[in-house]
């Protein structure tokens, strides 16, 4: 399966906002099942930068969190609505455990993300969370 990294930084975000739907309404989640539905294809074929972001978000889920936690001003992680959480988690775990990329070309794959999928003045709130995390 061939698909664009900016494909599949879109398509991770889907199945981090997956996640942490079924995690608000107490649904169980399965990572590899999410994955295939997204990608439309069995877990083998999808590519290996997806299916390791994916796990290692997971995986390092409470650390991410409270990477973002402790740059919140007067909100907590769990009034994000789902899609903002998602680039988040997803822009970190790539960052910081997967590949090393630049602190700007993080921060712009996640805008790009967000001026697609969150209202314009979150935009600026991803912008500053990811600054101040990487």
């Amino acid at each position: 399966m061939e698909l664009t990294r900016n494909k599949e930084h879109e398509k991770l975000m889907i199945v981090l906002y997956q996640y942490f739907f079924c995690r608000e309404y107490n649904f169980d989640f399965d990572l590899v099942n999410s994955l295939e539905n997204t990608y439309d294809t069995s877990y083998e074929e999808i590519p290996l930068f997806s299916r390791e972001v994916a796990v290692k978000a997971l995986l390092n889920i409470d650390k991410i969190v409270d990477l973002i936690s402790k740059n919140l001003e007067d909100w907590s992680f769990e009034r994000l609505n789902n899609v903002l959480k998602a680039i988040l988690v997803v822009a970190i775990a790539e960052n910081q455990y997967v590949e090393t990329v630049e602190k700007a070309i993080t921060i712009d794959i996640a805008m790009n993300l967000s001026k697609k999928y969150i209202e314009r003045k979150q935009c600026r709130f991803v912008n500053a969370i990811l600054d101040n995390v990487l």
